[in-house]
């Protein structure tokens, strides 16, 4: 079938040749020109069918014409009926984009004052409304969202269709469970001076003011009655004291970290279930460096099509060796300090600290030696035969 359209057309009358005639000046190309009984037969294109017209009608001849099939002939037949399949696959498409975009962020589960902070966090790694679905790391999202927000135990991010959901769990204390049918002691947890007593269960041994050794009975889980008959319980106390505790921090001068050279680059991979095709040449890998692999899949109606890009990322590492100042290398030892103090003595009172330095080829230490406040008191089973 061919594209352009040609029309088959038959001319009779009297004036047969000087008509062929001025056909040829006006330049009408006229293809299978032949004369057969009294008339003259050619083929031409459609566009030049009213000049050939004009001429006929100027030279008084009869002029019959036929279509012959072609594309645009057929194309324009069912013109009215291509905009229902081109509808139809535009409108596929557009559910299919709809279906990969962030058009709703819902957050499930926070207090009134905590959704201002998550949304903010999550527009901090790109994740707002337009974004393509595949393209949101879900896991770092939730890493950052229960570092940064206070309160939360924790967080889960998941999509149905085009909206996204963050569901959070808000963090309960949980009661500290007691086994108050079981006979125990409390003692000593450390060598201290006691500075506070509240005894709620079992018979005090020791008071306030009293210096105790690690191990020694506090509170008493046995009594006596006047039958002398020994009777066991569980003692509950809490009890506070001032002790001391030794720590032993060092930095070294040198140093050996790994530093981005600048030099990355990225392989695509079309993926199709357990088969990648690779789109476009893949580079050389590096002989040190860090890698990040990211999946995009499609979606269409909320459901995840077994067709995707995966994304394979490498920045090229350099391993350096740094020989820091003794300057350097005590803020960095300041820097241990402060974390192992806000860490393991965030639960007591640092009534006084004591640092001493030693200063040494490979790097600096220091022995602290901390006076605290904080409970002392510990349970222990008195086990009865």
């Amino acid at each position: 079938m061919r594209f352009r359209e040609y029309c088959a057309a038959a001319v009779r009358g009297q004036r047969l040749y000087p008509f062929i005639n001025a056909v040829r000046e006006a330049g009408i190309v006229c293809l299978a020109q032949h004369c057969r009984g009294g008339a003259f037969y050619c083929r031409l294109r459609k566009s030049a069918l009213p000049d050939f017209r004009a001429l006929a009608a100027q030279y008084g001849l009869q002029v019959r014409i036929r279509e012959e099939r072609s594309a645009m002939r057929s194309l324009r037949r069912f013109r009215l009926r291509i905009g229902i399949p081109l509808g139809l696959v535009m409108g596929l498409l557009l559910i299919a984009y709809c279906s990969n975009i962030v058009s709703v962020i819902e957050i499930q589960g926070a207090d009134p004052g905590q959704e201002p902070v998550i949304l903010s966090v999550l527009s901090a790694e790109g994740v707002v409304r337009g974004q393509w679905i595949g393209a949101v790391d879900a896991y770092r999202c939730e890493q950052r969202i229960r570092s940064q927000v206070e309160g939360l135990a924790w967080v889960g991010i998941r999509h149905t269709g085009s909206r996204l959901v963050v569901e959070v769990t808000q963090r309960r204390p949980e009661p500290e469970m007691l086994d108050e049918h079981m006979p125990a002691n409390i003692v000593a947890a450390h060598d201290a001076r006691i500075t506070g007593m509240k005894v709620y269960a079992g018979r005090t041994v020791r008071l306030v003011g009293d210096g105790v050794t690690q191990g020694e009975l506090l509170v008493s889980g046995a009594s006596e009655d006047r039958e002398g008959r020994v009777h066991f319980h569980h003692s509950m106390a809490q009890i506070t004291g001032i002790y001391t505790q030794e720590a032993d921090l060092s930095a070294p001068y040198r140093i050996r970290t790994s530093v981005p050279t600048g030099r990355r680059h990225t392989d695509v991979w079309l993926c199709f279930r357990h088969l990648r095709i690779p789109a476009g040449l893949l580079h050389r890998r590096y002989a040190q460096a860090a890698q990040a692999q990211r999946y995009l899949p499609l979606y269409f109606l909320g459901r995840a099509l077994p067709v995707g890009i995966l994304q394979c990322s490498e920045t090229e590492m350099l391993t350096q060796e740094t020989l820091r100042s003794q300057e350097e290398t005590m803020l960095d030892l300041h820097g241990s300090i402060v974390r192992y103090e806000k860490n393991l003595l965030r639960d007591v009172a640092i009534l006084d600290r004591t640092i001493e330095y030693d200063v040494t080829d490979e790097g600096l230490t220091c022995h602290i030696c901390y006076t605290v406040e904080g409970e002392i008191g510990t349970t222990r089973e008195i086990f009865v035969k």
